[in-house]
């Protein structure tokens, strides 16, 4: 068993402090995700940023008319186009993988690819000049570079920095010499908090009515010992940011959620996803939605 000491010098300790927080909405524990992790890969898991956290708000989770339903979740409803949970592994580019994840998946709910398509982290690594390889880099400069130049499939260049952590010359034909189509986005928009004041929930709902949707959430060191129900931040020190990919939202007991996509594989989580309570701006992910078109 690995175990990052700085992230927890006694899993106990931090097991047991968790354990004992009064109507904790979420399950705490050591996954084997969290056990197979060393140092250096955690710190690759996390988004480097220095931006200043922003004060959380509370949002009425009301919808303003009635044009969004009850619940949504298109890994249910769509489990063949969803439901493939990438491993960044040695990779720090969450803003890589969960865009090329929500193109493969909203291309085969709109019907756009026979089936899903896995489309290429590598390529956008390789090839996208104003990025930083398998390195963090400016969310727009991602989001522009697949609008701009799109992706070939997985099966045409496959991924390999999720091993290396290192991006490759950029390459325009596939691994095996043959060529192949490339799909991206017409566009995208942000949905945030600083354009729709106390709305973005609404908007959130409504851009998911159509498919996935992209969010930047605030990282903290008890997110780590997640494995069941529905998050809330509670416990330890602010470690970064992660863009992830929300499929839907619902509630349980009463409280409502987002459920969310992540790319560090099948075991985190709830196989790889992850309830974060809504309406209450938790981790700022009502703040920095952003959602694609084909």
């Amino acid at each position: 068993m690995i175990i990052s000491i700085s992230l927890c010098s006694s899993i106990l300790q931090h097991l047991e402090v968790l354990k004992n927080i009064p109507d904790l909405k979420w399950t705490p524990g050591v996954s084997n995700f969290l056990a197979s992790k060393s140092q250096q890969e955690l710190d690759l898991l996390f988004t480097p940023k220095t931006a200043q956290l922003l004060p959380h708000k509370t949002y009425s989770t009301k919808s303003p008319s009635t044009d969004v339903p009850d619940y949504i979740d298109w890994s249910k409803t769509h489990p063949q186009c969803v439901n493939v949970v990438r491993d960044m592994k040695n990779c720090g580019s969450s803003q890589v993988f969960s865009t090329t994840s929500i193109l493969s998946d909203l291309r085969c709910i709109q019907k756009k690819d026979a089936q899903r398509i896995q489309y290429s982290e590598q390529y956008v690594f390789n090839c996208n000049q104003d990025g930083a390889g398998c390195k963090y880099t400016n969310d727009e400069r991602v989001f522009d570079f697949l609008v701009k130049s799109g992706t070939v499939p997985d099966s045409c260049i496959h991924l390999k920095s999720d091993t290396t952590g290192q991006a490759e010359k950029c390459q325009r034909t596939c691994d095996d010499g043959s060529f192949s189509k490339s799909a991206g986005f017409k566009g995208y928009e942000e949905i945030s908090s600083e354009w729709f004041d106390d709305q973005p929930v609404f908007e959130m709902e409504k851009a998911l009515v159509n498919g996935p949707i992209s969010v930047l959430f605030d990282v903290y060191e008890d997110f780590m010992f997640y494995t069941g129900g529905i998050y809330e931040h509670k416990y330890g020190k602010f470690l970064d940011y992660h863009r992830a990919e929300v499929v839907g939202y619902d509630e349980e007991g009463g409280v409502e959620f987002w459920k969310v996509k992540l790319q560090y594989g099948t075991q985190f989580g709830e196989n790889g996803y992850v309830r974060i309570i809504k309406g209450q701006d938790e981790g700022q992910i009502e703040s920095y939605a952003t959602v694609f078109s084909l």
